[in-house]
């Protein structure tokens, strides 16, 4: 049984977010990309979609990390908002450390499906278009990311910030203020014990207009009471009650935060830390 090209390009799941791990003091220089995938199961698909994301395409994905043609592969559920009107409630992700595997992605899956799936996860794997929609499909890269030097264990929920400049905002003014106001608020937390790691990327494809949003910060957590914080006294306590609220009012009118999405981490697969299951 075979998986034809065209179908096997829409099955590779992949999503928002892990990366190779660094030291809290050290500035990113590796620029790394990361294919998400957002995708929308119905209630009564939930069980073999599982089964199909956790049986069939991680094995798939370990195949490929191991063939060193992609570097990470993360599987999420969608914990707020949720509701009938979303537009999806599961996100995937492949990592890519280098434009050579990121282009890979779009012209070769790198295994052979054949030699390590059954035939009856290859039955499976036929079904992922009746089992599961896509929505859409982004690519992101990295423009500053944090986290602790070789973490014994994964977070568990990260939160997605979605962010909207608004007319008249230089992209490098808001980097700027990413990097001076509120990374160092992260990384004291992180030093704290509440907060895993904290990473700023920018969306690359699809480029264009069409999306509101090109630029995202995300927060990881190892607990949820950890994202419910108020870190208003900490930014104080950083940089002072006046230029807290200075930053605090400077970013509010330089850009919008249109979406703050919570996932919890399902299962992944890189070859640095093991697994949260």
């Amino acid at each position: 049984m075979k998986i034809s090209r065209y179908i096997l390009s829409l099955l590779v799941a992949f999503c928002v977010f892990h990366f190779q791990p660094q030291s809290i003091e050290a500035q990113s220089s590796n620029q790394r990309y990361f294919a998400v995938q957002y995708l929308k199961v119905t209630p009564n698909q939930e069980s073999e979609y599982m089964r199909l994301e956790l049986e069939v395409w991680r094995k798939m994905q370990e195949a490929r990390i191991k063939a060193d043609v992609c570097d990470g592969w993360y599987f999420f559920r969608v914990v707020a908002p949720i509701g009938s009107a979303t537009e999806y409630n599961y996100v995937t992700m492949n990592v890519y450390d280098t434009a050579e595997k990121l282009s890979g992605h779009f012209e070769n899956f790198g295994v052979d499906y054949n030699t390590i799936l059954s035939p009856q996860e290859i039955t499976l794997a036929l079904r992922t278009e009746q089992i599961r929609e896509l929505v859409y499909e982004e690519v992101w890269t990295t423009v500053e990311e944090v986290f602790p030097e070789n973490p014994e264990k994964m977070y568990r929920f990260q939160v997605f910030n979605s962010m909207k400049l608004r007319e008249g905002t230089d992209e490098e003014e808001y980097q700027r203020m990413e990097r001076e106001y509120w990374k160092p608020m992260h990384e004291e937390r992180m030093k704290r014990g509440v907060m895993f790691g904290w990473g700023l990327y920018t969306m690359i494809i699809p480029g264009g207009t069409e999306r509101d949003y090109h630029w995202a910060t995300v927060d990881f957590y190892d607990h949820f009471i950890d994202y419910l914080r108020d870190n208003g006294p900490l930014l104080e306590e950083i940089h002072g009650k006046s230029k807290a609220d200075q930053y605090t009012e400077e970013t509010i009118t330089k850009r919008d935060l249109l979406k703050a999405e919570v996932r919890e981490l399902i299962d992944f697969v890189n070859e640095n830390v093991v697994r949260t299951q």
